[in-house]
């Protein structure tokens, strides 16, 4: 790993977690809670971004990296995939836990006509926009660099995984709500299978944060749509769903296996 990224990795938990400090001591009871923490709330989840444009701006040898992966020539396939995957998969998880008597009460399905405006806020506020320029368009060819994909997905989940976890703590986001270890833990798993499956849709277009930002909306979309992690049935079918889909992909995509940049 280039000494220039592991900079930008330090800096920005850094910065995304003193933006969550308050927050999270909020939650705590430990400062009184004040209006403009939702604001920091949503710095600290852009820092990723951010700081990945400064780096590039100060940086040269950055730019062309980062330049490479803005475009959105790729197939429609991959735009299908990139967008319904997880929709699917989780839906798929929905009516298992529905059938088996593990039923979720979700209030988006009962109102359809808000979907749209709830992908779009994901979309621009929920994550995708704040991390992507980062994580994947700038973090994961450097470390492709020196490493083979399989490898480079998985260490950048388990770096994805970990500046995660003060949103744990912090009440109202999606992390605080599974207040079981376990439930912590099959997050931190599927965050890491996520950053695998973003590595092959990132390869397969060409290297598109494009399709990254769409595959990281579809898939914080359908978790708060059908709410796998609501049921420990539900939580169990999401990571046995996702370690098949990566099992496949690395079984049937060679290139995957062993592609580096």
């Amino acid at each position: 790993m280039k000494h220039p990224i592991r900079s930008y990795i330090l800096i920005v938990f850094i910065c995304s977690w003193l933006f969550w400090l308050l927050p999270l001591l909020s939650s705590a009871n430990i400062v009184p809670e004040l209006g403009f923490f939702g604001i920091l709330q949503i710095f600290g989840a852009f820092c990723p971004t951010i700081i990945a444009l400064i780096f590039i701006w100060k940086k040269k040898s950055l730019r062309s990296t980062f330049k490479k992966s803005l475009h959105f020539r790729f197939s429609f396939l991959w735009y299908i995939i990139s967008i319904f995957f997880f929709p699917i998969i989780y839906g798929i998880v929905y009516l298992i836990s529905t059938i088996t008597g593990y039923h979720i009460e979700s209030e988006f399905l009962s109102q359809p006509e808000v979907l749209p405006i709830v992908f779009g806020y994901i979309l621009v506020l929920g994550g995708p926009l704040g991390e992507e320029f980062g994580w994947r368009a700038l973090v994961l060819p450097c470390l492709m660099e020196k490493r083979k994909a399989l490898q480079s997905s998985f260490l950048l989940g388990v770096i994805w995984a970990v500046w995660h976890l003060p949103l744990f703590f912090i009440e109202g986001t999606i992390q605080n709500s599974l207040k079981s270890p376990l439930y912590l833990i099959g997050y931190l798993i599927m965050t890491v299978l996520l950053s695998i499956f973003l590595t092959w849709i990132f390869l397969h277009t060409n290297n598109s944060v494009v399709a990254s930002i769409l595959v990281h909306t579809s898939s914080n979309f359908a978790l708060g749509v059908f709410l796998p992690f609501s049921t420990l049935i539900g939580a169990i079918l999401q990571i046995i769903f996702l370690i098949i889909t990566i099992i496949l992909i690395i079984v049937k995509d060679r290139n995957f296996r062993n592609v580096k940049e």
